[in-house]
């Protein structure tokens, strides 16, 4: 069992950015069983940047609670349970501005982004003088080019609902996460 979960947010300082969606997926053996997930009120404005990215705009957060409301039932839904997401350093250090918690509770913590690191290889490039651009090198093994969410997910072949939104992260993470752990038993 654990939790997946992601964020959303106004930018990417957890020292100046606010959260604007929260979402986390409780699986069990493999399956996902619960969800949290809500919107955030900022108390601040989104930006168009950041609206064109993620596509929650000023007026779906409006009447949203603010974090400090939502921190005590998204703790409780977490419980005791090892935490994962897709660049886990992000989003926690998001949660601790927030003033969450959760990295009070001892746990285990799992971070996708970490795990595609050293499970999948990253696609070789070589220089072309003649034509001077940077290409694939198809004498050298690789898996992904990158390894951002959907790239990940691509490699997988797990199909990506709604990118940028904290549920849709948080599935495919999920997803991703049982998949790094059957690569990794595959290969010993």
């Amino acid at each position: 069992e654990f939790v997946v979960f992601d964020t959303e947010t106004t930018g990417l300082s957890p020292v100046k950015d606010r959260i604007v969606e929260l979402s986390a997926i409780r699986f069990v053996d493999g399956i996902p069983t619960e969800i949290f997930e809500t919107f955030i009120n900022p108390e601040r404005e989104i930006s168009p940047e950041t609206t064109a990215k993620n596509h929650i705009t000023n007026d779906m957060v409006a009447d949203a609670p603010t974090i400090s409301e939502v921190l005590p039932s998204f703790e409780a839904f977490v419980g005791n349970s090892p935490l994962v997401a897709h660049n886990l350093n992000f989003d926690i250090k998001f949660l601790f501005y927030s003033g969450s918690t959760l990295t009070d509770t001892p746990r285990k913590y799992f971070d996708t982004l970490a795990q595609s690191r050293k499970i999948l290889n990253k696609i070789k490039h070589k220089y072309n003088g003649e034509y001077d651009v940077w290409e694939e090198d198809f004498d050298s093994f690789g898996d992904v080019e990158n390894y951002q969410l959907g790239t990940v997910a691509e490699y997988f072949d797990i199909t990506f609902p709604c990118q940028h939104r904290a549920s849709g992260d948080a599935m495919v993470a999920g997803k991703v996460f049982l998949k790094l752990i059957e690569r990794k038993q595959r290969e010993g």
